[in-house]
Formats: structure tokens, sequence, C-alpha cells
């Protein structure tokens, strides 16, 4: 499968730095030309930081580079710890994600679209005040680092926890911003816009990729079809090939979409649907 769908050498390189530079150019664009533009800035930082989070995801399967030290590292500090997310501990759990997948008893990932379908209404209200009172963060940390087992009386940590290394570079990130006068740019152009916009939208994104629950399907993930822009903006680094992404999840995202089409001529029927109709089936309730 490897041989079939290889992992290009310079793609991670132009992956990443492409997040980075568009979060450069939205910074530059409210600080050179107007405040005013902070709020288009803060959605397209938000947009790229979910995609570095993508990459991450992306290293975890091991296909974000051929060299594994590197796969690891360009995912860990690059793409993951940036946006507030553990290596170890998001691999580890992802992983069981796949072998789980749709288990209410399992799936590490259940509670992103077990609750699906819900009313419109009803969904927003609650995301608003979880991310007021911060709980949405708080939930995010617990997730995706190691902090909670750290903080506990035990404080066991799994073997291959980057905890610490997760802890000294906020703290060096911290303490640069400080340093240099920066903290207040550091949290309205980043902290902001992860916090407020990327993880509130990964509610979302897990009733699209697998909600509302099909626990009676092999591969209860759905694909969401839509053009090239659409997706770049609503569901970048081709996530939206979710269904695809379970069945071969060692293929780089930039195949999926040649794997989705040999799998169409082979007749092998996926669940997909347009983006507008997995709203449509996550808030049915409100929308009926």
């Amino acid at each position: 499968m490897r041989d079939e769908y290889p992992i290009k050498f310079w793609r991670p390189y132009f992956d990443v730095f492409a997040c980075w530079g568009t979060i450069g150019v939205s910074v530059a664009a409210v600080q050179s030309i107007s405040p005013w533009l902070y709020p288009i800035a803060a959605v397209v930082i938000a947009n790229r930081a979910l995609a570095l989070s993508l990459l991450c995801h992306e290293s975890i399967h091991g296909n974000l580079h051929k060299n594994r030290a590197l796969n690891d590292w360009l995912g860990r500090y690059l793409c993951g710890f940036p946006t507030l997310m553990s290596l170890s501990r998001y691999r580890r759990l992802h992983l069981l994600h796949h072998s789980a997948v749709g288990s209410a008893k399992w799936d590490p990932d259940r509670n992103l679209y077990d609750f699906y379908p819900t009313k419109m209404r009803q969904f927003l209200l609650k995301q608003i005040s979880s991310v007021v009172s911060l709980k949405t963060l708080k939930d995010f940390l617990s997730y995706y680092t190691d902090w909670p087992e750290l903080l506990t009386k035990n404080r066991r940590l799994h073997v291959s926890s980057d905890v610490k290394q997760f802890t000294l570079f906020h703290l060096l990130v911290g303490i640069g911003t400080w340093t240099i006068g920066l903290q207040i740019e550091y949290l309205i152009f980043w902290i902001a816009p992860i916090v407020l916009i990327t993880q509130p939208y990964v509610l979302l994104m897990g009733g699209l990729q697998h909600g509302p629950a099909r626990t009676n399907q092999p591969n209860a993930s759905r694909t969401i079809l839509g053009s090239k822009l659409y997706m770049w903006l609503l569901l970048p680094c081709d996530i939206n090939f979710h269904a695809e992404h379970h069945l071969r999840p060692n293929i780089p995202h930039y195949h999926l979409k040649r794997f989705s089409e040999s799998l169409l001529r082979s007749n092998v029927v996926l669940w997909k649907c347009s983006y507008r109709q997995a709203i449509k089936d996550l808030f049915q309730q409100s929308l009926a």
C-alpha cells in the first residue's frame, strides 16, 4: 500500500510551512493594514491551527515523513504542541479510536459524536457556555495531553508520554513572549482563535465524521463531498475523506482522493454525503 500511495519527501515541509505562512500573513494584515481585519484573520488562523492539528494526526499514523524520528519531531513541535496537543497522548487514544470506532465502551472519541442528533439551539448554547466557562479548553487538554495524569496523586505516566517536553515547550513560549513584550499578541492571535473557534469546531467535526453513531456498521465513518476549496475551508488536509482514512489509515492525506476513486471503480460502498446533508443529519430535530 505504501508503494502505491508513497509519502512525498517534500510534502510535509510544504504543508507545515504553508500553514505557518498563512498565519503570519494574517497577523501582519491586522497589524499593518487595519485592526478591523481581525475577525477574518482570527477565522483564518483558527482554520490553519486546525490544519496543523490534522498534520499532527498525519504524523500519528506515520504519514507525515518517511523518517520516523523526523515524522514525530515535525508532528510534535511544529504541529501538535503549538495547537495544545501532545503527540504521544493523541497517538495512544487515536489508534484506539481506529480499532474500536463506534464502540460505546472502547472508542475514546465516542463523546464527540454520540450526543447527535441534537437541536441546533441546544448545541450552540452548550458550546457558548462551555467556551465561556473554559470547559472546552479543560476537556481539550484532558483529552490531548497527559496533564491530568501528571496532576493525580500517583502521577503515573505512560512510558511514551511527552508531557515534560510539552510543558517545557509552553513554558519557553510563555517566557519568550513575555520577555519580548508580545504576550497580548500571543493571546489574541493564537490562543483566542484556538480556544474560541478551533476547539469548539472539533466537536462539530466529530459529528461530521461519525455521527449520528452507526454502531451496526464495521466502518462507522462518513466521507463529506464538496469542492476542493470548500473542503479546504471546512475540513482541511483531506480529512473529509474520513471513511477512506479509516479503511486505510496508512495512506497520506493527499492520496485519499485517488484511493476514494479506486474504491468507487471497485464498487465499494462507503457512507458519503454533502456537508449540508451531514449538518441536517446532526441537527435534524431542529431542521425538521
